[in-house]
């Protein structure tokens, strides 16, 4: 019976430490598991920055299409307000032109009516 109980119990009372080469290990895996994390980190930096790049070049590009589109805007909007100037002043000039005609005859007629 005291055979059967030896054989069943451990034979030290102490857990025994791990090897030096066990710690290596130990310290080789944990040190593999950390490259992989800082890798797979450095690869969604690098991702991250590549799409904040394209994202920058897109938007520039559309404030520089929004800004030639602004321009021809005004430019055809500064058309359209100088041809109705020019129609105007055509048209005063046409109206002024009248009237100092209308003068004139009033100053032939006036006499005959006096």
């Amino acid at each position: 019976m005291k055979n059967t109980l030896k054989s069943i119990l451990p034979t030290t009372k102490t857990p025994t430490e791990p090897t030096l080469g066990e710690r290596y290990g130990a310290a080789l895996a944990l040190h593999g598991a950390a490259t992989s994390v800082f890798k797979a980190a450095h690869d969604d930096l690098v991702q991250a920055e590549a799409e904040l790049s394209r994202i920058g070049s897109e938007a520039h590009a559309q404030i520089e299409q929004a800004e030639a589109d602004h321009k021809v805007t005004v430019a055809s909007l500064e058309d359209k307000l100088r041809a109705k100037v020019n129609d105007l002043t055509f048209i005063a000039d046409m109206a002024y032109d009248d009237a100092y005609r209308a003068y004139e005859r009033a100053e032939v007629i006036r006499p005959l009516v006096a």
